[in-house]
């Protein structure tokens, strides 16, 4: 059954997965939220599934979609990049492996002739 836009209206998972796969961004959906919610709030639209709703204010919004706008798609897309950027997980370096100590040929040479003279 449509109803109005709620006040409390969030994407949930699916609408961030779906973003992920088709645009490479999984918060895209949160730079377009607040134009969509001016703009339904404000026509008093009704929908039945208001996710899907907002799937489709982005996928309009896109390069290929009816209502792009360049500067408004480059600017979420920026968005996205930035915090991307500031949450990069730092990755712990592991310890590098040192080279062994060149080995004393003559000490190895004197220690296997002791222990073959001991074993005999």
């Amino acid at each position: 059954m449509p109803s109005k836009l709620p006040d409390s209206f969030t994407p949930q998972t699916h609408v961030y997965e779906w973003s992920l796969n088709k645009y490479g961004y999984y918060d895209l959906p949160d730079f377009f939220l607040s134009d969509f919610r001016s703009h339904h709030a404000a026509k008093g639209s009704k929908y039945s599934d208001w996710q899907r709703a907002l799937m489709n204010w982005i996928t309009w919004s896109s390069p290929a979609g009816q209502y792009h706008n360049a500067k408004i798609w480059e600017a979420a897309i920026e968005k996205c990049k930035a915090k991307l950027r500031a949450e990069k997980i730092k990755v712990p370096i592991p310890k590098m492996k040192t080279t062994p100590k060149p080995v004393d040929r003559e000490a190895a040479r004197a220690a296997i002739k002791k222990m073959r003279l001991g074993l005999q």
